[in-house]
């Protein structure tokens, strides 16, 4: 397949916003020339449009054509970047006449919702009007695609981030102000809000937003229930002896008994190498080993029961979490997720992706540049197969690990920012 030209798509707000970032890092770390079009920054006027007017009608006009207009945007990158495919992420400003108008203009156009299909159902409108429909669930959402008329779908699951998520070494400060015996980091839906009405006697911190203050889970929640970033969450993460993560239901007063796919936090979790306590989900096993790589619960008192004694078994506890990223690192990053949706992709449109020459290696000019005997050598001859071909690409691979950097590894990341430095300047010869 070569290297590919990958435009991807985000929203304007909400949970699938951080895993298009990541969508977009996993492509470049696979060696793709890969563009994040990120509609983030357009959010702010997006909620202003609410305060023009107070006739609902008309604010609904005017946020569709501020859609309308992202819309144009995208189009308008495709014509100047040209991509081999556009990959959009859930939520992302793609409506079906969009929809159309890329496939005129692109080889491929594929859209991953990463969403519960029961609850949100704006799928059915973009699923038959793209070339691949990547879903996080199985059954019965294929026989839901399948009876509309949808034949190129595939299930993709989510994973870790490692340049996000990764173990920490916290000062005593950060222990102290983000640690917990049990903590949970996520918004407060309402069948988390019952739940851990049942687990207030715990050493407990809540953080995230929509919570309410004054309810009986008040002394728990932390930072007067506002959002929570990125950095602080993996501080929570290494910070807390036992995670909990109860998957978010609208429909249920604690767990989904139904519940089947994994939401973005046991992948976070266990790449921290934070032990978890997660609610029982059905497609659990086909990623993690319950009880050895995480620990699972179907009910308040089994929560209760595995709190207490995971709190009393620190060894085991730190054993597991430590498997957990083990897991992760062999399986779960988006580079791997990201590999495995372009076979589906070659394999539902063989032939259609272009079959350009790979991006030459870095590494062959890097180690010109050494003697034989120096460190860089032998740091290179240890990057796995898979590595991202260009020099952004091996620094890529340093920052994911978690271990202090090394001296050649130093050597690396400087010369790649001396690059960096260069190109920003206008000197654009290659490094």
């Amino acid at each position: 397949m070569g290297a590919l030209r990958i435009l991807v798509v985000g929203p304007l707000y909400g949970g699938s916003h951080p895993i298009a970032r990541y969508t977009a890092r996993g492509f470049q770390q696979l060696g793709h020339a890969t563009e994040f079009l990120d509609f983030a920054p357009f959010y702010a006027g997006y909620q202003a449009l609410a305060q023009v007017t107070k006739d609902q009608r008309a604010e609904h006009k005017l946020k569709q054509e501020l859609l309308r207009l992202l819309g144009e945007t995208i189009l308008a990158r495709v014509r100047d970047f040209k991509p081999d495919l556009v990959f959009a992420l859930a939520q992302s400003p793609v409506a079906p006449p969009l929809l159309q108008t890329l496939k005129a203009e692109v080889p491929l156009v594929a859209y991953w919702f990463v969403e519960d299909f029961q609850v949100l159902t704006y799928w059915q409108d973009l699923a038959p009007a793209v070339d691949v429909f990547f879903t996080l669930q199985k059954e019965p959402f294929f026989s839901e695609l399948k009876r509309r008329g949808v034949k190129n779908y595939a299930c993709l699951p989510l994973a870790a981030d490692l340049e996000a998520y990764h173990p920490l070494d916290l000062s005593p400060e950060e222990k102290r102000r983000f640690g917990a015996a049990l903590a949970f980091v996520g918004a407060g839906y309402y069948n988390r809000r019952q739940f851990f009405q049942g687990l207030t006697d715990f050493d407990f911190k809540i953080w995230g937003s929509e919570w309410v203050l004054n309810s009986p889970l008040g002394p728990s929640i932390q930072n007067q229930a506002a959002r929570v970033s990125e950095e602080d969450s993996v501080k929570v993460f290494n910070a807390t002896r036992i995670n909990l993560n109860l998957h978010s239901s609208p429909f249920h007063a604690g767990i989904n008994p139904q519940g089947d796919y994994l939401n973005p936090r046991v992948f976070d979790l266990a790449a921290c190498g934070a032990f978890q306590l997660v609610d029982w989900r059905s497609q659990l096993p086909e990623f993690f080993t319950p009880d050895k790589e995480l620990a699972t619960f179907t009910s308040l008192a089994e929560a209760r029961e595995k709190i207490s004694y995971y709190l009393a078994h620190d060894q085991e506890r730190r054993h597991i979490a430590q498997t957990a990223r083990e897991r992760v690192l062999r399986e779960h990053t988006y580079a791997h997720r990201l590999a495995a949706a372009l076979e589906i992709i070659q394999d539902l449109h063989p032939g259609t992706l272009p079959h350009r020459q790979p991006q030459e290696s870095a590494a062959p000019r890097v180690q010109a540049s050494f003697p034989p005997d120096h460190q860089v050598q032998a740091l290179l001859d240890t990057l796995p197969e898979g590595t991202s071909p260009d020099l952004e690409g091996l620094v890529s691979q340093i920052k994911e690990s978690s271990e202090p950097l090394t001296e050649p590894e130093a050597i690396l990341w400087f010369l790649h920012e001396f690059r960096q430095g260069l190109q920003n300047r206008g000197f654009n010869r290659g490094a």
